[in-house]
């Protein structure tokens, strides 16, 4: 996932799309992850710090990858999806943060 930003720190879940029990839960909503999506690459975002600004890590024909901050900017969410008509799902994180 996102070759920009956040190399080898998160991986696809092995059952990334499905609900299963265990799986790693979504802080966003489909929904809200796309007005996100969309707002980011308008540069909605461009006047937040960049603690607060969710960061679109790739978006070419392999796959569309996101970040999202939490609201105090002290942690995010990383999403990832094929194309714009799959469901994002979330990146687990895999070794230590240091951001």
């Amino acid at each position: 996932c996102c070759r920009t930003g956040f190399p080898l720190r998160y991986k696809p879940a092995a059952n990334a799309g499905v609900s299963t029990q265990g799986a790693t839960t979504m802080k966003h909503t489909q929904e809200e992850i796309n007005e996100i999506w969309e707002n980011a690459k308008a540069k909605k975002y461009a006047e937040a710090s960049a603690q607060h600004q969710p960061v679109i890590c790739s978006d070419d024909d392999a796959e569309q990858c996101i970040s999202i901050p939490n609201s105090e900017g002290t942690d995010r969410e990383i999403y990832s999806r094929k194309n714009k008509d799959e469901e994002w799902s979330v990146i687990p994180y895999v070794g230590d943060r240091d951001f």
